[in-house]
């Protein structure tokens, strides 16, 4: 999975970046490749994906973000809508983001 590093360059994965000494930029502040969009650090693929982000409720800890497969009644449609989300965990907290969608969980 791509993610954005702290020098303002997408790496392959993780690994990739921190071989190249580079931690990976919670912000996500790079520009998404072609066909991504922004999930944290991470870059979920358009049309595809949905980006999982569940807030830290722990001290020190940070949020977590993760792409997930969108649902089938998701992948049917053009362009996915949040509607078509509604049925998972906190979909009733769905946001756009960016070409993407992107859930948003209190807690955990």
């Amino acid at each position: 999975m791509p993610v954005c590093g702290c020098d303002g360059m997408v790496y392959t994965n993780e690994c990739e970046a921190q071989s190249a000494g580079v931690d990976v930029d919670a912000d996500g502040q790079c520009e998404p490749p072609p066909g991504g969009f922004p999930c944290g650090p991470n870059f979920c693929q358009t049309a595809a994906q949905y980006c999982l982000h569940q807030i830290s409720d722990v001290a020190g800890e940070p949020d977590f973000y993760a792409c997930v497969d969108l649902p089938a009644a998701c992948q049917q449609m053009a362009v996915p809508t949040c509607d078509c989300l509604a049925m998972e965990a906190c979909g009733d907290m769905c946001s756009q983001s960016g070409d993407g969608l992107m859930l948003t969980c209190p807690g955990g």
